[in-house]
């Protein structure tokens, strides 16, 4: 969890052993903080990200998260999208070309 304004950020299901940061660590935009994984009951490497009004997942109520640039699958098409928040129930969104066409 990364904590800070305006909230708790969870990333979970990263690769064991891979974490970068450590507890009361500053960090900064783009500093790698961990690997994906399939930590959890999964077959293949995935990310779950929120941003949370507390530290408790269970019980914290979610806060939008805008992201400066992403990529969005949409009808077949990798789509940009900048400074905007991924609509709710998308299923499909990549940080940049790169990522995307590593997979």
């Amino acid at each position: 969890m990364l904590e800070g304004r305006p909230g708790v950020a969870l990333l979970a299901h990263l690769r064991s052993g891979s974490i970068r940061v450590h507890v009361g660590q500053s960090v900064s935009m783009g500093e790698p903080l961990g690997e994906v994984g399939n930590s959890g009951n999964s077959t293949l490497p995935h990310l779950h990200f929120q941003v949370m009004d507390g530290r408790d997942p269970l019980k914290a109520k979610g806060i939008p998260c805008k992201f400066q640039k992403y990529q969005k699958f949409n009808n077949g098409v990798w789509e940009d999208v900048s400074d905007s928040i991924p609509q709710e129930r998308a299923t499909s969104y990549w940080p940049n070309k790169e990522t995307a066409s590593a997979m």
